[in-house]
C-alpha cells in the first residue's frame, strides 16, 4: 500500500464521526501544512513555467509523487485535493480557470457536499495562511463571485471541531493588534519594521514552512502593519546561497542615509538587521540577491 493512501486511511479514521463540511475542512487544513509551492516554477522561465504546468497528470504515479515530495503549483494540488476528498465521497471537481491574460491558467477546486452545498476552493492560495495560522482567504467561496457562501463564524467553528485553533492558541490574525498597539505612527520607518520583525513569529510557529510560504506569509504580515505611504518604502529581494538555500531579504528605503537591510537566517529563524557593508560582505560569502540596492555597488567594489 502506497503513502498517499495510507494517509487516506488516517483521515477516514480520523473523521469517521465528521459530516462532509468538517472532513473537507480537515483535509484541506490538514493537507495544506505539509505543501509547498515549486521554487523552479516561481523563478523558472516561460519554457520549464510550461513544462512543469503541462507535466501536472492525474494517473496515481503522479498523485504519489506529489504526496511524498509535497512540492505543488496550483494544478497539481488541486488533482491532489480532488483524488482525497473523492476517496471520502465527497464529490470534488478541479476548475481550470479561462483567462486570456495569462500563460499558466490558474487551477482551483469546486465542492458539491450531499446538502446540495456547492463552494470553490482554493488550496495553494491558502499555503501561507494554514502555515502561518492565520484565518484562510480562499475556502467557501461562490465559484463565480468569490463572495463568501460559508461565512467566517461558521469556519471558525469548523476549526474549532478539527483542532486548527484552541482557546489558548487562535488565529495569529488575532494576535496582530498586539503589534500594532505598540507602534507609532511618528516613530521612523526602520524602527517600525525592526519591531514588527522582532515580534513577527511569537504567535505561530512556522519553523517548517519553506521559502515561497514563507515569503508570500511575512509579505501579507509585515504590509498589514504600514500604513500605504510606508509600504512603497519596503521592499522585498530573493536572495540565495545556493538554488535550495532560498531566504528573505527586506530592503528599508530610508529618508537619509543608506537602505537598511533584513535578512532572514533559515538556521537562527530570526531575522537580522545590517547595513549596506554587512551585505556586501554576506554576497561576497556566496549570498546572491536577485534585485539591485542603491548604494551597494561601492561596498562590493572595495571588497573585489
Amino acid at each position: 500500500m502506497n503513502s498517499l493512501q495510507l494517509y487516506i486511511d488516517k483521515i477516514i479514521e480520523k473523521t469517521k464521526d465528521y459530516n462532509q463540511l468538517e472532513k473537507v475542512r480537515y483535509v484541506y487544513i490538514e493537507l495544506g501544512k505539509i505543501m509547498s509551492f515549486d521554487l523552479d516554477f516561481s523563478f523558472g522561465n516561460t519554457k520549464s513555467k510550461l513544462k512543469i504546468y503541462n507535466d501536472c497528470k492525474k494517473n496515481l504515479v503522479h498523485l504519489q509523487n506529489y504526496f511524498e515530495n509535497q512540492i505543488i503549483i496550483c494544478k497539481s494540488l488541486s488533482y491532489l485535493l480532488e483524488y482525497i476528498l473523492n476517496k471520502l465521497a465527497i464529490k470534488t471537481e478541479t476548475i481550470v480557470e479561462k483567462s486570456e491574460q495569462v500563460k499558466y491558467q490558474h487551477v482551483w477546486n469546486l465542492i458539491t457536499l450531499n446538502n446540495g452545498l456547492t463552494f470553490k476552493v482554493d488550496l495553494q492560495s491558502d499555503l501561507q495562511n494554514i502555515q502561518g495560522h492565520l484565518r484562510t482567504k480562499y475556502f467557501g467561496l461562490h465559484a463565480d463571485t468569490n463572495i463568501e457562501i460559508i461565512s467566517p463564524e461558521k469556519i471558525e467553528k469548523l476549526d474549532k471541531k478539527i483542532g486548527y485553533i484552541k482557546e489558548d492558541n487562535y488565529y495569529t490574525n488575532d494576535y496582530i493588534y498586539l503589534i500594532m498597539t505598540a507602534l507609532q505612527n511618528n516613530i521612523p520607518i526602520d524602527k517600525k519594521i525592526d519591531l514588527i520583525l522582532q515580534n513577527i513569529d511569537a504567535y505561530c510557529d512556522n519553523k517548517k514552512m519553506r521559502y515561497a510560504e514563507r515569503r508570500w506569509y511575512y509579505y501579507e504580515f509585515i504590509f498589514s502593519l504600514l500604513t500605504d505611504k510606508e509600504t512603497n518604502k519596503v521592499h522585498f529581494i530573493d536572495a540565495y546561497k545556493n538554488k535550495n538555500e532560498y531566504t528573505v531579504c527586506v530592503v528599508v528605503d530610508m529618508p537619509f542615509g543608506e537602505d537598511k537591510v533584513y535578512l532572514f537566517n533559515n538556521e537562527n529563524q530570526k531575522f537580522l538587521g545590517m547595513n549596506l557593508q554587512q551585505l556586501a560582505l554576506e554576497i561576497n560569502k556566496g549570498l546572491t540577491i536577485t534585485s539591485g540596492i542603491k548604494g551597494l555597488r561601492k561596498y562590493l567594489k572595495k571588497i573585489n
